[in-house]
């Protein structure tokens, strides 16, 4: 997969979604990477609290947001060339802000408000209905590509970390594009978002063809001895 795709597969994915759930577009490609405005490295401690996530969207680390402030940050770096992905990131952080301190909020402040309402505009009311000493841990995941650093079933090139699961790395057949990793938070994160626009009441899909169309474009499947030995996540490839 070419950067030109990839970024189109961002492009795309963030569309799906945009006009329901996904704000604050931030992503860019410079030269052979994907990123966002004003990017810089930063580290993260593994059990992650409200107040970190508070202080990615002060910054403005993030590729985008959902509407209840949670975070998305997707990186992609190819080799010169353009075609040769050489590390990749991909990670979900959600805000913290549960249904029972929404409803807290809105009872208090917005009462005619509803849930899909929410924004990272409440900042400073929640700053006075949450005082600092409320900093909860909140779920999060991340996709790390690194193949420089496999060392065998246990750190697979591609694999996922979960939030409080401090030594698991769970192994991924791929890398997955923009679209598909969007498409899998949306789906995992916001299932009602999910079940409304993607599926019938029976819960099938009401398009099949058009959600496998959005893994025609793909990354191609790591070579490795991991998959015919532990379970592993594999990511929808037509491609192959």
């Amino acid at each position: 997969m070419r950067i030109s795709d990839a970024f189109t597969s961002l492009i795309c994915g963030y569309n799906d979604w945009n006009s329901q759930l996904l704000i604050n577009r931030s992503f860019i490609r410079k030269n052979n990477s994907i990123s966002w405005a004003n990017s810089f490295s930063s580290n993260l401690p593994h059990l992650i609290r409200q107040s970190n996530v508070a202080q990615i969207e002060e910054s403005g680390q993030y590729s985008f947001q959902a509407q209840d402030g949670s975070i998305f940050q997707l990186y992609y770096l190819y080799n010169k060339d353009n075609i040769t992905l050489v590390e990749a990131t991909l990670a979900y952080y959600n805000s913290g802000i549960t249904e029972e301190y929404h409803d807290r909020y809105y009872s208090t402040f917005q009462p005619q408000s509803t849930r899909q309402d929410i924004t990272s505009d409440v900042s400073e009311e929640f700053n006075f209905l949450f005082p600092a000493e409320f900093d909860p841990l909140v779920p999060w995941i991340r996709i790390d590509y690194s193949p420089q650093s496999h060392r065998g079933p246990l750190h697979h090139a591609c694999h996922m970390h979960i939030g409080l699961m401090r030594e698991a790395r769970i192994s991924l057949s791929c890398v997955p594009t923009p679209r598909q990793f969007i498409e899998f938070c949306v789906s995992q994160f916001y299932p009602e978002y999910y079940r409304i626009h993607r599926l019938k009441d029976d819960g099938e899909p009401t398009d099949v063809q058009k959600l496998e169309g959005f893994n025609e474009i793909c990354f191609p499947l790591i070579p490795g001895n991991i998959f015919s030995i532990l379970p592993h996540l594999r990511i929808p490839s037509l491609c192959h």
